[in-house]
């Protein structure tokens, strides 16, 4: 006869390996579900919200990005994407993993103007780049003769660079902030800016005068001060005016041609 005694030590022990068995389980199956995702290389591409890219170009960089890592990664895949083709403003990726199909809808950026940067002062036809509202360069324009679409010249000696911000992006708001009430305001356009080495910025007015800001610009003010000199200091010489520097908060500054 065993007493209860004899029986306890094998039921502590049968009740230690249920638990460590039922751990590993617990770890092997956390493991499986992290890596497997990672592991489950999509075979089919499908890709939406093309306007200028080609499909077929950007099916080919997908494809080719998915022969190269043994874990799959949404991010890199992005960032691989955003790095080879610049016009690429978002991509939101999503995978079917029973039919292995990869989803992709793409945001192009979207043409706000042209950057010319003067790199070659004596080139007779400079050479400018698409940016959006936001500033970043993102492509070749061909060259365009008229003001259908605002022109930034710029003087300063920069780097092109696809895919990065010609100007810091709270000075490009601020441009973007001044222009739009700017042309509501007055019912004229800016058509061209210019960006001087010592970042001030040159708008010219369709009707052929220029205002001066530059990075420091207090645009509500500067507006304020617009108003002023338009409908009162230069009321009736507006057709004469040359440009209004309006980079100081309590006085401005115009010339007449």
């Amino acid at each position: 006869m065993f007493s209860s005694r004899s029986r306890r030590p094998q039921r502590s022990r049968f009740l230690k390996n249920i638990f460590s068995l039922v751990f590993v389980l617990g770890v092997v199956t956390l493991v499986i579900g992290i890596i497997t995702p990672r592991i489950i290389v999509p075979r089919e591409v499908n890709i939406r919200g093309i306007e200028n890219l080609k499909k077929e170009e950007l099916e080919s960089s997908v494809k080719e990005f998915l022969k190269t890592p043994f874990f799959f990664s949404s991010k890199k895949l992005i960032a691989s994407l955003k790095t080879s083709f610049p016009r690429i403003a978002e991509v939101d990726v999503r995978r079917n993993f029973f039919q292995k199909t990869l989803h992709l809808e793409v945001q192009e950026r979207k043409p706000w103007a042209l950057w010319c940067p003067e790199t070659e002062p004596n080139k007779i036809e400079t050479t400018c780049f698409y940016i959006d509202n936001s500033g970043i360069v993102f492509q070749k324009a061909p060259v365009f003769f008229g003001d259908l679409i605002l022109k930034i010249f710029d003087e300063r000696d920069m780097m092109v660079k696809m895919g990065k911000p010609f100007l810091e992006t709270e000075y490009v708001i601020n441009l973007q902030n001044f222009i739009v009430r700017l042309n509501d305001t007055y019912k004229t356009r800016t058509i061209e800016i210019k960006i001087t080495l010592d970042l001030a910025f040159w708008l010219t007015t369709t009707e052929g005068w220029r205002i001066v800001l530059d990075s420091e610009t207090d645009i509500d003010r500067a507006l304020e001060n617009l108003d002023i000199f338009l409908t009162s200091v230069i009321k009736d010489q507006i057709e004469n005016l040359d440009y209004l520097d309006l980079r100081f908060k309590n006085k401005g500054f115009y010339k007449l041609r």
